[in-house]
């Protein structure tokens, strides 16, 4: 899994910009926290500080991590009022989100959940 610090590093090479790191790292702290809360059902939802935790590992790992990488360029994009990039990267951005989801959702929900539905259904 990528640090905040690798993100951050990736994307500027990728998407040069004019944003500090804390701001980089502030928008990589709230993906994780609603990743946390929406996608892994932790609470509380993961917290980060920076730039103490720059070098802390995020929570999705290869080869979903590309959900970092767009969302940071969308919210460089929103921004910088570039809506039509804005839209290009929200939806490469909710494509590789919805992605991680379902992979993460089959990979950690029990198999009796799946057998109870069925019974239900």
């Amino acid at each position: 899994m990528p640090s905040i610090n690798e993100v951050i590093e990736r994307n500027d090479k990728v998407k040069p910009n004019s944003f500090d790191e804390a701001t980089k790292a502030d928008w990589l702290y709230r993906l994780d926290g609603r990743i946390s809360k929406e996608i892994m059902h932790t609470e509380p939802p993961v917290q980060y500080t920076y730039p103490e935790d720059g070098d802390k590992e995020l929570l999705v790992p290869f080869p979903f991590d590309a959900v970092y990488d767009h969302y940071l360029h969308s919210m460089i994009d929103y921004t910088n009022r570039e809506f039509g990039a804005y839209n290009n990267s929200m939806i490469m951005f909710n494509e590789a989100y919805d992605a991680f989801a379902k992979q993460y959702i089959r990979d950690n929900i029990p198999p009796s959940f799946f057998n109870f539905r069925n019974v239900m259904g």
